[in-house]
């Protein structure tokens, strides 16, 4: 990513400081108040989803408790993702939605109070395909001149044009893009810094040299990628498990991988697992953004937590992947490159409890890794004991991770077979709406319904799956199964719960105990979890409207 238009990152005392540009435009010269050196992405909170709106964003995150908490780490920056094409009342005229700017209001008030500089990040694939008219150009020109009027004399707060622009027309043809969307900003904000961003698999020097003498360059790096993303399924490294430094003597670089590519990482791994090939990564394009006068800033960086699950390998691993973050910092500070590690919570976070609901920010806090970025430790955080903790026999009670209520919650993303199912104001078990299910008469494969993660988590410290239920205008026998639950977890793992159909109307509510869970396929576990699925079984032709509320994980915490 790149440097920001209005406001430029000078160093001052060793911070990178927000400048006022003069001239026309929002603030005259007044300058932007804020810094920008260190944070973190906020991920998973103004993502909603390519079904999702604004009234999906979660503001779990986006409180008094988070922004105070980072600010006492010695952090004062947030990167926050936001997929505008979700936020606009149509795909014509692009205007973006009042709860948008409300969601918005609320965050840039928590950066104004607590000192922490806000970058609005645009941050959604596949824009080009959206809007293919004039590759997505006019889409962003717009939304960029509708957040630069809104927040034109706001204080601590930065304006990402685009996340890693993807595709085709854009690998070839972002430079000049990218140009003519700072100039649209330009025209109405001339106070606010500006990232801009090559193109993935670019280089800072093929940009043109915009005329803009402030910008801040962005970039992001997980490299060696065989080394961050070790463990992860999704990246076909689930048997890698490496150390950082490469170590000869236990590193096995022969280890079945997914494709030729990660095949050639890995045998490269002995020359890129070195403190020095990360620095060089940031070398390379730090000499092109000196060239140009401006600063560099590392959008995203990290090492994801997979590895944390094997018991045997969890102390080297953490070891090692505090020494590659602390590698990168130090580097960082000493050449003065702003940084937002990827991410706060979840798979690449701060926390041993990596998922976003209920953390305990204290007590579920990764205190090495805190330490290795340089960070302040909070008082009474310890890090994990080297052997278990004694039993916790203190009296418990339920406490509740809600999925949907009213509309989905978290980072829960509601999918299923198209057109079959949807949020309706029909009926509801408690608020005012619920999810609406149709079954027809095309099959069980046709009819499914899926609540699903980002990513897979551990939920293993829950106890069951609950939901109310109710079926209307039903011609299925109600001796039926109608609909099964599957948990798809970790190695491609099917884990089933059926359920029958209710015999008489109305509400009923189902209680899934994890543990009764039973396995198809895989391991009988709930270490990486990622979706429910809920479909019919057999080849029942009956048909319903279904409709669900109230769907939650339960967990017994201990009481007050």
């Amino acid at each position: 990513m790149q440097q920001p238009s209005c406001c430029s990152l000078l160093p001052h005392a060793g911070k990178i400081r927000l400048k006022d540009l003069t001239g026309p435009g929002g603030g005259g010269d007044k300058p932007v108040e804020g810094t920008m050196n260190r944070g973190f992405n906020l991920s998973g909170c103004f993502e909603v989803g390519t079904s999702g709106t604004a009234d999906n964003i979660w503001m779990g995150h986006i409180d008094d408790k988070t922004f105070s908490f980072i600010k006492s780490l010695g952090c004062d920056v947030v990167r926050v993702p936001m997929q505008f094409g979700q936020f606009i009342t149509s795909k014509t005229d692009f205007t973006l939605t009042k709860t948008y700017w409300d969601r918005l209001d609320t965050l840039l008030d928590l950066g104004e109070k607590y000192g922490i500089t806000v970058i609005i990040d645009n941050h959604q694939w596949k824009y080009c395909d959206m809007f293919p008219a004039d590759h997505a150009l006019s889409f962003l020109q717009s939304i960029w001149r509708q957040v630069a009027e809104h927040c034109k004399d706001r204080d601590y707060c930065v304006y990402e044009i685009l996340n890693e622009p993807d595709g085709t027309w854009w690998r070839n043809h972002w430079g000049e893009t990218q140009e003519l969307v700072l100039k649209a900003i330009r025209e109405i904000d001339t106070r606010h810094d500006v990232i801009v961003t090559p193109a993935p698999y670019g280089t800072i020097a093929q940009l043109p040299d915009y005329d803009d003498d402030h910008l801040i360059y962005t970039i992001h790096t997980y490299e060696p990628f065989v080394f961050t993303h070790q463990g992860a399924e999704f990246s076909g490294l689930q048997n890698v498990k490496l150390h950082f430094p490469y170590d000869p003597e236990k590193d096995d670089l022969t280890v079945a991988v997914s494709s030729s590519s990660n095949r050639e990482a890995l045998q490269n791994y002995a020359t890129t697992g070195t403190e020095e090939y990360i620095r060089s990564v940031i070398d390379k394009e730090l000499a092109e953004v000196q060239r140009r006068g401006a600063r560099l800033y590392v959008g995203e960086f990290g090492v994801a937590c997979y590895n944390m699950d094997d018991k045997a390998f969890r102390k080297e691993f953490k070891e090692s992947r505090n020494r590659w973050h602390k590698c990168m910092v130090d580097y960082m500070k000493e050449k003065n490159v702003a940084w937002t590690l990827w991410t706060f919570a979840m798979d690449f976070g701060i926390f041993y409890n990596y998922w976003s609901a209920y953390l305990d920010y204290v007590a579920d806090l990764n205190v090495g890794l805190v330490q290795a970025l340089g960070l302040n430790v909070p008082e009474g955080a310890v890090d994990e004991p080297d052997v278990d903790p004694t039993p916790d026999d203190r009296p418990k009670v339920e406490q509740n991770w809600m999925i949907f209520t009213d509309s989905m919650q978290d980072s829960w993303q509601l999918g299923g077979t198209e057109g079959k199912y949807g949020i309706s104001d029909a009926f509801a078990s408690e608020g005012s709406k619920s999810i609406e299910w149709v079954l027809d008469a095309s099959g069980s494969w046709a009819r499914i319904l899926t609540m699903e993660l980002p990513s897979n988590m551990d939920i293993s410290g829950y106890s069951k799956f609950c939901f109310d239920i109710r079926y209307e205008n039903s011609t299925f026998e109600p001796t039926w199964v109608t609909f099964q639950n599957r948990m798809y977890g970790s190695e491609n793992s099917e884990m089933f719960f059926n359920v029958n159909a209710p015999e008489d109307g109305g509400w009923h509510t189902v209680e899934m105990p994890l543990e009764d869970f039973r396995s198809q396929t895989g391991s009988d576990q709930w270490k990486k979890f990622k979706t429910f699925c809920f479909h019919t079984t057999g080849w029942n032709g009956g048909t319903a409207k279904v409709y669900i509320d109230n769907v939650r994980l339960v967990k017994l915490v201990p009481a007050e």
